[in-house]
């Protein structure tokens, strides 16, 4: 009888995680909707309600951090990029997110570093590109 109470609780665990990160990928994609017609307010809405679903959702911090970005609320992006980093340190575009930010506050060795960081994980080849041309940029500014 224990056996199948206990069988029983680790069931309910399990149908529990699972509601939740259910329900946390669907707030993820009200938010990619937000963000793909221009709401922002409503996407940093729907991406922060994913975060309370799952608060291990690396990719939900990154989408709201740049939700932040286009708001201007710099502070907050990068927060948001450095928890994302945090939780999935593979998450190649969190660092070149950050790097933007950096680079408009002029801090480019910070920027530097999240840059090659992002070249070294990602596999967008477009987005290497920018990187690296970005890069060049910095190094100019940066060279003594």
């Amino acid at each position: 009888m224990r056996n199948k109470f206990k069988i029983t609780l680790l069931i309910c665990a399990v149908l529990s995680m699972l509601a939740c990160s259910n329900q946390a990928l669907e707030h993820f994609e009200q938010g990619v909707a937000y963000r793909d017609v221009g709401q922002w307010d409503n996407a940093i809405d729907a991406y922060t309600k994913a975060i309370e679903a799952d608060p291990d959702f690396a990719v939900a911090y990154n989408n709201r951090g740049y939700a932040y970005t286009v708001k201007n609320n710099f502070d907050r992006a990068i927060a948001d990029f450095d928890r994302a980093i945090d939780l999935d340190p593979g998450q190649a575009i969190a660092y070149f997110n950050r790097s933007r930010i950096y680079i408009a506050d002029v801090r480019y060795e910070e920027a530097i570093v999240d840059l090659e960081k992002f070249i070294e994980l990602s596999e967008n080849a477009a987005l290497i590109q920018t990187a690296q041309q970005l890069l060049q940029q910095l190094r100019v500014e940066t060279a003594p």
